[in-house]
């Protein structure tokens, strides 16, 4: 999800901006290790690999004032912008245990080794130009909370349903990181197999 002006005001003007955000498939994998605290509780962490997916389109309103006429002058983008990103999160999370459900709540750290936009549309100012740009040079590091919950099917396969709200502004551009954002939002649904269990409060390593 972003805030993603495109271009600059003009001169004596300004602009607005009406784009709108839409869900993409992504995926992730992982292996996740709880230590039960008591009965009711439990703490946990993860290692995932995940690859995450956005798109924005919109539409940038240019005015300008022209003296001559006494009237002002409008002219406009639009804009296509798709973006990718593969990543290593680390999360870890308390949680609390109820029947066959389990309520968790944390925060996850993520190193993102690739992540790229593309940005697509045409411009209108005096005549009509298409244009592409792709950028690379975005931040390489994610902060965030995250919550889930598990329901548990049988004693080695769970249900889980997670989400991620990113609170480091990727864009590491100084223009474009004062103008717009680009934040990960993430809903993931999933399945987890536990590879075995150990007596009393130790991890055990389970694959998801």
């Amino acid at each position: 999800m972003s805030t993603n002006p495109y271009g600059q005001p003009l001169a004596n003007g300004g602009y607005n901006v009406s784009g709108k955000n839409h869900i993409q498939l992504s995926e992730q994998y992982g292996l996740f290790f709880n230590v039960h605290l008591k009965h009711k509780f439990t703490f946990g962490w993860e290692l995932l690999f995940s690859q995450i997916n956005g798109r924005e389109d919109g539409v940038v309103e240019y005015f300008k004032w022209n003296a001559a006429s006494n009237t002002e002058v409008e002219n406009y983008s639009t804009y296509n912008v798709t973006r990718h990103i593969s990543c290593i999160g680390l999360p870890f999370y308390f949680g609390y245990n109820y029947k066959r459900f389990n309520f968790n709540l944390g925060f996850q750290a993520a190193l993102l080794f690739s992540s790229w936009e593309q940005n697509t549309g045409q411009i209108v100012v005096d005549y009509i130009y298409p244009t592409t740009i792709k950028s690379i040079g975005n931040s390489t590091f994610d902060f965030g909370a995250k919550t889930g919950l598990i329901y548990k099917l049988s004693d080695r396969f769970l249900l889980e349903a997670n989400y991620y709200y990113g609170m480091m502004n990727l864009i590491r551009d100084k223009y474009y990181s004062e103008n717009g954002k680009w934040k990960v939002q993430q809903m993931t649904i999933g399945l987890r197999c536990r590879l075995g269990t150990k007596a009393g409060n130790k991890a055990a390593p389970e694959n998801k």
